[in-house]
């Protein structure tokens, strides 16, 4: 049996997350539609057949938003490209590190302080029993 040993704070984190992309995308006045034509419009990805628009669901912006986990880390990578959360102490957008650090609990997006340097790890049947 393995166990994955994620840092506290990342169903919190995840929460967080999703409550401020909500708010940044009524900020601008956009539906889930219009933050999905966004990322369209402006991110794009290397594939096998070239430069493709990273297409992305409504299903998937509305499980971002309610702070369930996300599976595709492209999507974080969209929401830092369309530079939508701002950093509170610098005038600069937050970076793809720092939105995945505030999913995983490990940055406060209220004082732009990283939290902690406790990273995952999977903890196998030896580590679990000492």
């Amino acid at each position: 049996m393995y166990i994955l040993n994620a840092p506290t704070g990342i169903k919190a984190g995840r929460q967080l997350l999703g409550r401020m992309v909500r708010a940044a995308r009524a900020m601008r006045g956009w539906t889930l539609d219009d933050l999905k034509e966004q990322i369209a419009q402006n991110v794009s990805y290397r594939s096998d057949s070239g430069i493709e628009p990273y297409i992305v669901s409504k299903s998937q912006l509305s499980v971002l938003e309610r702070g369930q986990p996300v599976l595709d880390p492209l999507l974080f990578e969209s929401i830092a490209v369309l530079e939508l959360l701002n950093h509170p102490i610098e005038q600069r957008a937050l970076t793809i590190e720092e939105i995945k650090a505030i999913n995983c609990g490990l940055f406060d997006p209220k004082t732009g302080n990283w939290l902690n340097s406790e990273t995952p790890r999977v903890l196998t049947q030896s580590a679990i029993a000492s």
